[in-house]
């Protein structure tokens, strides 16, 4: 049986306030940037999840975004998520930081905090005419940390 999904995206906003709803005219998000996905409900036909779309336009919140609304066609009785999942270790209540030095234009991301030894091992991936990206690793080998030098030149958000 076939059934439809119907979510919408409500879109965090950029550092400068602007917010991007879609790509190539395909509607997109990024749950990790902020971008919240919410289920509205599972219809029987897209159909009923159209007449939703509508009642939906109408309300605080959805009036602000009324094109995010996306209808997914579901197959009931069916494997859907067959690939396993990885768990990324929690940095308890803090969230993943971009630290940029605007002088240098650096930027840092910790993945996790720096072990007592320090970083063990860096390696560099050369983007020519661009910047670097450097990666942190501790003793035991895990990615502690990302540096990118000529962060505007890979950064798209400290581009502009």
């Amino acid at each position: 049986m076939r059934v439809c999904l119907l979510h919408h995206v409500r879109h965090a906003r950029n550092l400068d306030g602007t917010v991007v709803h879609t790509e190539g005219g395909e509607l997109i998000w990024d749950e990790q940037s902020g971008d919240e996905i919410t289920l509205l409900g599972v219809y029987s036909s897209d159909q009923r999840a159209r007449e939703r779309i509508e009642r939906a336009r109408r309300l605080p919140g959805f009036v602000d975004e009324p094109d995010c609304f996306l209808v997914t066609p579901y197959e009931l009785d069916e494997d859907h998520w067959t690939d396993g999942f990885v768990t990324i270790p929690h940095l308890g209540a803090r969230a993943l930081e971009l630290d940029h030095d605007a002088h240098a234009d650096a930027a840092y991301v910790s993945l996790l905090p720096v072990p007592a030894g320090g970083v063990r091992e860096n390696v560099v991936v050369e983007r020519k005419g661009r910047g670097d990206v450097v990666l942190d690793f501790d003793g035991d080998g895990f990615l502690v940390g990302i540096e990118i030098i000529g962060a505007r030149g890979l950064i798209r958000s400290l581009s502009t």
